[in-house]
């Protein structure tokens, strides 16, 4: 059987930046264009607006998959693993694999040895990492993080960890283990 644990959203702010690099980009793109095409005759200038109306629909393209990412993000509890699916990233774990004795839910905000140092295979835009960082305190892990005020980190037997925008992970791992035999 397999459960759904809710993830916290990405801040209004995360989308809004992110449609503002766009539309910075294309007004960007366009005041070039006109700067560029002053005295030139029309024909020349027709070839260089096809070559700026290609960079805005790039620009729209890159930021499109990238809101994409940011908005495919889930978490998944079956019967034998845990699967995180953020961004362009999908990790299967084994729930043998999880540490959930030594988990803890906490504020990136107060324990800031747990953040994020440094990204070594991931994406960061302001309000959402995901993937692979390096945390404060030196350990590799896995991250889906979009508010930092609640956060599960979750060591594992793998080698690395789990830090996930949720309250619930534990619980629910906690609820689906079976009880220890003395």
């Amino acid at each position: 059987m397999e459960r759904s644990v809710p993830i916290i959203p990405p801040g209004a702010f995360t989308l809004r930046f992110l449609y503002g690099v766009a539309v910075a980009f294309a007004v960007f793109s366009v005041y070039l264009y006109f700067r560029s095409t002053s005295g030139l005759a029309p024909d020349k200038a027709h070839d260089q607006l096809l070559g700026m109306a290609a960079m805005i629909g790039v620009d729209f393209l890159l930021v499109g998959i990238i809101v994409w990412a940011v908005q495919r993000r889930s978490l998944v509890v079956g019967s034998a693993s845990l699967t995180i699916k953020s961004g362009f990233y999908t990790r299967t774990i084994p729930l043998s694999s999880l540490r959930v004795s030594e988990g803890v839910v906490a504020s990136l905000l107060e324990q800031r040895e747990l953040g994020t140092r440094w990204r070594t295979n991931g994406i960061r835009v302001p309000g959402f990492r995901a993937g692979w960082f390096r945390l404060a305190k030196g350990e590799k892990a896995f991250v889906l993080l979009t508010d930092p005020r609640t956060v599960t980190y979750l060591p594992t037997r793998a080698g690395f960890s789990l830090l996930v925008s949720t309250g619930e992970l534990l619980r629910t791992l906690q609820s689906s283990q079976p009880p220890a035999v003395d």
